[in-house]
Parts: C-alpha cells; structure tokens; sequence
C-alpha cells in the first residue's frame, strides 16, 4: 500500500484490524520519543480521526453497494455542508450520515446525529435534489454508525429512515 500523506504523518493504512500510522523522518530529524501521532491537528481534527473518517466512510460505501444500493456521490459539499453518501436504493433517494467511532466513551456512534444535524442534512438533501434535477419517488435519510471496538471487530449498524 502507498501512504497517503498529511503533513508529517503517514497513514500507512486503515484496514478490518484498524487505523495504523506512522510518524515520517522528515529533514529536522524525527518526533521525539513518547510524541503521538494523534497530537497533529489539521483542521480542528486530528490526522487520526480524519483518517478513521474517511475509512468508515469507504466501509459504509461498501455496505450500501453490497446492499444493492447504487452510490452517486460521496462528500458531497456545497456552502450549507456536507453530506457523506448520497445513493439509489431502488427509486429511493438516500442520504447518509456515517458516523464512526472507536469506543463508547462518547456513547453510540448514531447519539451523534442530533436534531440539528438532522435539520442541516434536510436541507443539504433538499438543495442536491434542487441542483440536480433529480426526481425520486421518495427521499429518504439514514445513518451508518460504525464501532470499531477493537482490532477485527467492526460492528456496522445501519438505521434506514432515521430522521
């Protein structure tokens, strides 16, 4: 696998057994002992949880795709948001949040949809169909949660029509 790149941290890969990455030599020689990689901060979010993000994100595609959904778009931005998953589940339009979290400390990784992050994702739904022209027979929205509980026990729960 190539790393991907971000910053001075290599995402060397995120797999069924979990996120794993490295720090890079780079020319002022390298982290000092005991320095977390999760310490770097991109963005508001560490390069640790951006990554495990994105990969719940690519697990959730898959999922849908192995459900039969047929996916459109994936991060899908405009300046109200974004929305994770955006997919065909027969003549249904849905949008999905992906939620995706190691543990319980912060509870269930779907408790993080909460009613404001509903109303946002309406609206972003709302404004992709408008920009679109895309004509479903109905509009639904669900979430994926993934817990990934420890290395090789990835547990995938998927709340069709959850708001």
């Amino acid at each position: 696998m190539i790393p991907v790149l971000a910053g001075d941290v290599a995402l060397i890969g995120v797999t069924d057994r979990g996120f794993h990455s490295r720090a890079l030599s780079t020319g002022e020689g390298r982290r000092p002992c005991g320095a977390s990689v999760r310490s770097r901060i991109v963005g508001g979010m560490t390069v640790a949880r951006q990554a495990l993000g994105a990969w719940g994100e690519r697990r959730a595609a898959q999922h849908l795709t192995d459900d039969s959904f047929r996916v459109v778009a994936r991060n899908w931005r405009c300046p109200l948001g974004e929305i994770d998953i955006i997919a065909w589940d027969g003549e249904t339009l849905v949008f999905c949040e992906v939620k995706t979290r190691r543990g319980l400390g912060f509870g269930l990784p779907a408790e993080a949809v909460v009613a404001a992050k509903a109303r946002r994702l309406r609206r972003l739904g709302a404004r992709w169909v408008s920009l679109n022209s895309a004509y479903p027979r109905e509009i639904r929205f669900d979430v994926i949660a993934i817990l990934v509980r420890r290395p090789g026990s990835v547990e995938i729960d998927h709340i069709r029509g959850a708001f």
